[in-house]
């Protein structure tokens, strides 16, 4: 908010009730989903849709690109789809000693990988 780079937006009825909510962020490139939430105990079918919509066309305003954030759920994946989005996949690749390794992970793992090599925790 004080970089103003970012927005919430709202799917409301007549009635004032909150049916759908969503934020946003962005850079110099990009407009991001970052949040979104959907009411359940009153429904409104294409709320979310809406908002999405919506939030596709302020970044087409504003010349940049959407990222839909993805997702490894399949119907959410393909929901996205949907509004254009293309898969674009990614990797993360480091390089670290398997002291630096071993504290990377949870302590569970840590507490494992010590009785392998005869050590007690």
């Amino acid at each position: 908010r004080q970089r103003q780079a970012g927005t919430i937006l709202l799917a409301v009825d007549d009635q004032d009730r909150v049916h759908a909510a969503d934020l946003y962020a962005w850079d110099d490139h990009c407009m991001y989903g970052l949040m979104s939430g959907r009411a359940i105990r009153t429904p409104v079918r294409g709320a979310a849709a809406l908002l999405l919509w919506h939030a596709i066309g302020q970044a087409a305003q504003r010349e940049l690109a959407f990222d839909f954030q993805g997702s490894m759920i399949e119907s959410i994946e393909e929901y996205f789809r949907g509004f254009g989005a293309r898969l674009t996949p990614y990797s993360h690749i480091s390089k670290a000693s398997w002291r630096r390794q071993m504290f990377s992970h949870s302590k569970s793992t840590w507490l494992a990988a010590r009785r392998l090599i005869g050590k007690k925790p």
